[in-house]
Formats: C-alpha cells, sequence, structure tokens
C-alpha cells in the first residue's frame, strides 16, 4: 500500500508542475483581465 501512495504522489507532483509550467507560458495571463478596468463612460441625466 505504501508503494502505491509513493506511486500516486509522485505522479501528482509531476503533473502539478507540468499544470504549472504550461499555464505560465499562457499569453495572455489570466489575470490580465482584472488589471486591464476601463472607465466606464458617464451618465448623462435627462
Amino acid at each position: 500500500m505504501k508503494d502505491v501512495s509513493k506511486t500516486v504522489l509522485k505522479v501528482t507532483e509531476r503533473m502539478a508542475r507540468k499544470e504549472a509550467a504550461s499555464s505560465s507560458e499562457a499569453f495572455p495571463p489570466v489575470c490580465a483581465g482584472i488589471l486591464h478596468q476601463p472607465k466606464r463612460p458617464q451618465q448623462k441625466d435627462k
């Protein structure tokens, strides 16, 4: 059982590292939408 747990832990670690590496290379970054917030136009009162 311990061998299976160690194997699963190693596989999970590899998957997490690959996901982190691939997501860090993506362009545009996910946070770009949060950082760029244009001002809304002012509403004219009638």
